[in-house]
């Protein structure tokens, strides 16, 4: 991850995944990357994420199945929240 070629603003993420969980993988990178979003994905249903544990209570959550703009829209709004120039998007 430290071989990228400027900061990472965001992290993109499934919420469930084998060996290690958004959750886990979101811990992870926010230790190397501490001013960087994350936005979770997922196919399950709330009751589901108990398999690994509901997010914070302030996570952004995209439910899959959505369409590239919803997920462009997300990705533009996280990024201002946080006076993140986004990049052309």
């Amino acid at each position: 991850m430290r071989n990228s070629l400027g900061p990472i603003d965001l992290l993109l993420t499934d919420l469930v995944m084998p060996r290690m969980n958004g959750k886990q993988l979101a811990r992870e990178f926010t230790r190397i990357y501490p001013k960087a979003a994350t936005i979770y994905m997922s196919g399950y249903t709330e009751k589901e994420w108990g398999k690994v544990g509901t997010p914070e209570r302030t996570a952004v959550i995209l439910s899959k199945p959505f369409i590239d703009c919803v997920l462009l829209g997300k990705v533009r709004e996280v990024l201002a929240a946080r006076n993140i120039v986004g990049g052309g998007l």
